[in-house]
C-alpha cells in the first residue's frame, strides 16, 4: 500500500508543472481590454483589430499580447498583418500602329491582344522620355470599327536629382482584341515610346487605417533652399505606410526625402527619393500628394521638401496610414474573452493554431471589438534585480573580490619570504 502511495506522490510531483500552466497567471501583465464578439451562430473564429491604446502599451512587436478567457485559461491565437495580394500574368501584345495627329495634340497607339486574346487590364509603356505628364484616353474595341471608353488616366516621368516615373495604364478587365491610347500630348514633343509590356493583374488591396497627425514644426532652410517639416504621431508603436500632404498650392512638382525618429533627435531615413506634384493646367490636371514607405512603428516623421528656386510649398495638415493588424483566435459562444498586454519580459507564444487557421473559411470569421482599457487588478511590477539596477555593481564587487584574492596572495607570498 505504501508503494501505491508514493508512485501516486510521485506522479503528482512530476506532472505538477504541466497542470500549473493551464491557469494564467495574469499578474506580470499591466493592461487588459475586454472583448466583444459580435452574434454568430456558425462562426468559429474571431478576429480583432488592435486600437492605439494597444500599440501605445504592448510591445512593439506584440510579443506580449495574450488572450485570457473569463476562467483565466489562456487561447491560442494567430497575429496577421493586412497585406494586398498581387496575381499577375503577362499577356502577349502588339503594336499594331502608332502615329501622332498633324496638329501635334495627340499621339496615338493602336494595341492588338490577338484573335482570341486573354483578359488583360494593364499596359506599360517603355519610354526613355524624362519629364513629363500625359493624360490618355483608353479605348476597347473587337472589330476596330466602333470604339468604348473605358478609362482616363495619367502617366509621369521626373528627372532631376534623380530619376522617377509611371507609365502604366490600368482599365477594366477586358477580353477585347484591340485597345486604342490616346494620349494627350497638346503641343508638347511626342513620348518616345519603345515598347509595350501587357499583363493581367487581380489585386486584393489591404485594409488599412489613418491616423491623424500635427504637424508641429515647419522650418525653412534659406540656403539650402529646403522646407523641413515634422509631423507628430502623437504616440510611439502606431504602424504606418504611408504619407499624405494637403495643400492648397497647385503647380509645383518637388523632391522629397522621408525620415523617421522616436525621439525627433536621432533619424533614420526612410525614403530617399521621391516626388509630390500637383498640375492644374489647360492641358494637365493630376497630383501626387503621398510618399509610401516600407512599414514602420515611429512617432515622428521629418519630411524635406527641395524648392530650387521656387516659393516654399504651404503643407496645411498631413495624415498617415497602414496595414491593419489584426488578431484571430478560435472562441467558444457564452464565454468573455480579455487581451492582455504590457509585460516587457514577455516573449512570443507558440501556438499549434498557426500551423492550421488557414484551413478556416475567412467568410465565417466573426468581427470582435476591443472595450475600454483597464488597468489590471491582479498587475504585480517585477523586481527588477540589483545588478539591472546598479549594472556596474556586479563589476565593481569583481574587482574588489580580485583585490582582496590579491592582497592575501602578496601577503602569503611576503610571509614565505621571510
Amino acid at each position: 500500500m505504501s508503494h501505491k502511495i508514493i508512485i501516486t506522490v510521485g506522479v503528482f510531483l512530476l506532472f505538477s508543472p504541466l497542470l500549473a500552466q493551464a491557469a494564467f497567471d495574469t499578474s506580470a501583465w499591466q493592461y487588459r481590454k475586454p472583448i466583444t464578439l459580435e452574434n454568430s451562430s456558425n462562426a468559429t473564429i474571431a478576429e480583432v483589430t488592435f486600437d492605439n491604446d494597444v500599440f501605445n502599451h504592448a510591445a512593439a512587436d506584440l510579443r506580449d499580447v495574450r488572450i485570457v478567457d473569463d476562467k483565466g485559461v489562456e487561447t491560442s491565437y494567430v497575429l496577421s498583418l493586412d497585406q494586398s495580394k498581387t496575381k499577375e500574368v503577362s499577356r502577349s501584345v502588339r503594336v499594331e500602329s502608332k502615329g501622332q495627329s498633324t496638329d501635334g495634340q495627340y499621339t496615338f497607339l493602336l494595341l492588338d491582344f490577338g484573335a482570341q486574346p486573354d483578359p488583360h487590364n494593364r499596359v506599360t509603356l517603355l519610354t526613355d522620355t524624362k519629364n513629363f505628364r500625359r493624360v490618355l484616353t483608353v479605348e476597347e474595341s473587337s472589330e476596330r470599327i466602333s470604339w468604348r471608353k473605358i478609362a482616363e488616366p495619367f502617366i509621369y516621368g521626373y528627372s532631376s536629382d534623380f530619376d522617377t516615373q509611371d507609365t502604366t495604364v490600368s482599365y477594366p478587365t477586358t477580353q477585347a482584341r484591340y485597345v486604342r491610347l490616346t494620349i494627350q500630348d497638346r503641343g508638347e514633343p511626342a513620348l518616345s515610346i519603345r515598347g509595350v509590356e501587357a499583363r493581367e493583374i487581380e489585386q486584393k488591396n489591404a485594409r488599412t487605417t489613418q491616423y491623424n497627425a500635427l504637424i508641429t514644426s515647419v522650418e525653412e532652410d534659406i540656403e539650402k533652399k529646403v522646407t523641413r517639416l515634422i509631423v507628430d504621431m502623437g504616440q510611439v508603436g502606431l504602424p504606418t505606410g504611408s504619407l499624405l500632404l494637403k495643400t492648397d498650392d497647385v503647380n509645383f512638382n518637388r523632391a522629397v526625402v522621408l525620415e523617421a525618429s522616436n525621439d525627433a533627435k536621432t533619424w533614420e531615413t526612410i525614403v530617399y527619393n521621391d516626388v509630390v506634384f500637383s498640375y492644374k493646367t489647360d492641358t494637365f490636371s493630376g497630383s501626387k500628394l503621398s510618399v509610401n514607405y516600407p512599414g514602420v512603428a515611429k512617432r515622428y516623421f521629418r519630411l524635406t521638401v527641395f524648392n530650387y528656386d521656387d516659393a516654399p510649398l504651404i503643407l496645411s495638415s498631413a495624415s498617415l496610414s497602414g496595414s491593419l493588424h489584426t488578431l484571430r483566435f478560435p472562441f467558444q459562444v457564452g464565454t468573455q474573452y480579455y487581451l492582455y498586454y504590457g509585460n516587457a519580459r514577455a516573449f512570443f507564444p507558440v501556438y499549434d493554431l498557426a500551423r492550421f487557421v488557414n484551413y478556416f473559411d475567412e467568410s465565417r470569421y466573426v468581427s470582435a471589438a476591443l472595450a475600454t482599457e483597464e488597468q489590471n487588478g491582479t498587475y504585480v511590477p517585477a523586481v527588477v534585480p540589483l545588478t539591472e539596477r546598479y549594472p556596474y555593481l556586479l563589476q565593481a564587487a569583481l574587482v574588489f573580490a580580485v583585490a582582496v584574492v590579491g592582497f592575501i596572495l602578496f601577503r602569503v607570498i611576503r610571509q614565505n619570504q621571510k
